[in-house]
C-alpha cells in the first residue's frame, strides 16, 4: 500500500493508525529512507523566525484551532506568530470558530440556510446558525425551501438502520439532537452497540488505558499541546506512572507538573552542569527536588567541588 505514495504526508492522511504505529516503533525515518521521501519534521535553526515561513505554514489550516494542533511545525509556528505580532496577518484567511455575540441575525441565518437542502444538512454544517434561528423565531422562514426527509413507517425498528444512522454522529448529544433513532436504540436495547464509536464528553472511570493514552499522545507534537488539548489523558498518565514513557514521543517545550519528582530526570539534568553553582543558576527546580528527596549526592557526584 505504501508504494503508491510520493510523500509521507499523503501516506499519513490515508493511514493514520499505521502511521502512529510506525511512529510508536520509531520506524518513520527508516520508512522515509526506504521510500525516498523527505522527512522534514525538524526545521533548521531560525526557520520559524522568518515571517514568510510562518505565514506559509498558517495557510495550510482553515481554523486557528487546527493550526495550533498542527504537526510538523503547526503548533510551533502558531506560538511564534503570537510572540512576534504576526498572528492577525497569519489568520486573516481562517474561518471564525467562535462567532461574536449576535452575529447570527436573521439575514445571516437566511443566507446560510440557503446553502442546504435539508434541515439535517443545515444543522450538521452550521449548527450555530441553526440554533440561532430556532431561538429567535425565524427558523420556519429560513427552512421554508428545504426538503422534508421522512423515513417510512417502521424504519427505526430495523437495527441496521439505527446503527447506520448513529454512525453519522461523534457524540451522544449530537445524535440525540438530530435523530429520533436515538430513542429507538434505547427502546430496543441497541444503544451500547450504536455508541461504540462515539467520543465521551466526560470519560468514565478507568477509560484511559495505556493504549488509549499512547494513542492520544501520538496526536500531538509537544508536551504543551498534549496538556492543553487532552488534560484528562495527561492526568491519567501521571496517575498510572506513564508520564516518562509518554514524554519520549513529545518535544519538551515545558516541564510538566511533577517532572522533577522523578529521580532519573534530576540526575539527567544535573549531568549537564560542571558545578553546583551552575546547576542552581540554570535549573534550580531540579536542584531543590534533589535535596528534598535525598538524591543530592548522586546528582553532584561528577561536579567540581570548591
Amino acid at each position: 500500500m505504501v508504494y503508491k505514495y510520493k510523500k509521507l504526508s499523503e501516506f499519513k492522511k490515508d493511514y493514520p493508525k499505521e502511521y502512529n504505529y510506525l511512529k510508536y516503533k520509531k520506524l518513520i525515518v527508516k520508512l522515509c529512507e526506504d521510500m525516498g521521501w523527505v522527512y522534514d519534521k525538524i526545521k533548521p535553526a531560525g526557520y520559524w523566525q522568518i515571517k514568510e515561513n510562518v505565514i506559509l505554514e498558517a495557510r495550510k489550516y482553515k481554523t486557528k484551532s487546527k493550526w495550533a494542533k498542527g504537526l510538523n511545525g503547526g503548533g510551533t509556528s502558531y506560538n511564534v506568530a503570537i510572540k512576534n505580532g504576526w498572528f492577525d496577518e497569519c489568520t486573516a484567511h481562517m474561518e471564525l470558530v467562535k462567532t461574536p455575540p449576535n452575529y447570527w441575525n436573521k439575514e445571516r441565518c437566511m443566507e446560510e440556510a440557503r446553502k442546504y437542502k435539508t434541515k439535517a444538512e443545515w444543522y450538521n454544517n452550521s449548527n450555530r446558525s441553526y440554533i440561532a434561528a430556532l431561538k429567535r423565531n425565524f427558523f420556519d422562514e429560513c427552512s421554508s425551501h428545504m426538503v422534508e426527509v421522512r423515513k417510512p413507517n417502521g424504519h427505526w425498528n430495523v437495527k441496521e438502520n439505527v446503527i447506520a444512522e448513529a454512525r453519522k454522529y461523534m457524540t451522544r448529544s449530537e445524535w440525540s439532537n438530530n435523530s429520533t433513532s436515538y430513542e429507538a436504540a434505547k427502546r430496543n436495547g441497541w444503544f451500547n452497540e450504536c455508541i461504540a464509536h462515539m467520543e465521551y464528553a466526560h470519560t468514565p472511570a478507568n477509560y484511559w488505558t495505556k493504549e488509549k493514552i499512547l494513542d492520544e499522545v501520538f496526536k500531538y507534537k509537544t508536551l504543551n499541546e498534549w496538556y492543553q488539548n487532552s488534560v484528562n489523558s495527561y492526568s491519567a498518565a501521571c496517575r498510572n506512572g506513564m508520564l516518562t514513557e509518554c514524554l519520549q514521543y513529545l518535544e519538551l517545550d515545558r516541564k510538566p507538573a511533577g517532572y522533577w519528582a522523578v529521580k532519573e530526570h534530576c540526575v539527567e539534568e544535573a549531568r549537564k552542569y560542571k558545578t553546583i553553582a551552575e546547576w542552581q543558576k540554570k535549573s534550580n527546580g531540579s536542584k531543590k527536588s534533589a535535596s528534598k528527596y535525598g538524591w543530592y549526592g548522586e546528582c553532584t557526584a561528577h561536579m567540581k567541588k570548591k
